[in-house]
């Protein structure tokens, strides 16, 4: 099984850490976010890494160096991107890419079962499949339900409302690469819309799980926070 993981953004809401460091070697624990990921999609049996890299790439591939223990846990691609494709660009940068792949961003901190997400996508013989995470919203006021004629039906005391998501997670079909011309910058949602056009598959996965975007230095610490005190469930096979 093959894996992307995008990890050339320049990180601007992870500022002022990431003028040093890329977000991908962003410090959870006493391990990266990438040395996580790295760890999990081995002990899930993916076998294959293609690393995206733009911003600060030879950060990463330092790093890669220095750790030679992750890099016999998986073949290890990686691409460098001279011209920024966006989330979704690059992927016509691979060479022989597997008939499915999973994609991930790079900055994810997350419990999600890969591989049971990844035969879902299969089963489902789906072109994309995007996993989802219930995101709460609370709202800190009394919310009103009005009927049709003005009249107070209900007043809800500070309610939590979730929302569906994109984890930043997804498993593609090889054919969708096609839809994308070489050299184009191009994100997720547009690539997932011009799947939709065609009226092509796109199915959601939804897990009970744990889910943090690490986009900006409150995020990083509330994933430290989390990370230290359930570390099992991120990494459940011995570190």
């Amino acid at each position: 099984m093959q894996a992307v993981i995008l990890a050339g953004g320049k990180a601007e809401r992870l500022k002022p850490y990431s003028l040093v460091v890329p977000k991908t070697l962003m410090p959870i624990g006493q391990l990266t976010i990438l040395e996580i990921i790295l760890r999990q999609l081995s002990s899930q049996g993916f076998t294959r890494v293609t690393l995206l890299l733009s911003h600060m790439s030879d950060h990463v591939i330092h790093f890669l160096d220095q750790n030679p223990a992750l890099k016999s846990l998986l073949s290890i691609d990686l691409i460098e991107e001279h011209i920024p494709g966006g989330t979704a660009g690059g992927l016509t940068l691979i060479k022989d890419p597997e008939d499915h792949f999973l994609v991930m961003n790079g900055d994810i901190l997350t419990s999600l079962d890969f591989a049971d997400f990844f035969w879902f996508h299969l089963q489902q013989e789906a072109n994309i499949s995007v996993a989802s995470y219930p995101y709460p919203i609370s709202i800190p006021y009394g919310v009103l339900e009005i009927d049709e004629k003005g009249y107070l039906k209900e007043i809800r005391e500070k309610p939590v409302i979730s929302y569906p998501v994109s984890m930043g997670i997804y498993a593609c079909s090889k054919r969708v690469v096609e839809l994308i011309r070489d050299n184009e910058s191009l994100d997720f949602p547009t690539l997932i819309q011009r799947v939709l056009d065609r009226n092509e598959r796109i199915r959601i996965f939804s897990r009970d799980c744990l889910w943090l975007d690490v986009g900006n230095p409150d995020s990083l610490i509330e994933a430290n926070r989390i990370f230290s005190s359930r570390m099992s469930d991120f990494l459940p096979v011995e570190t």
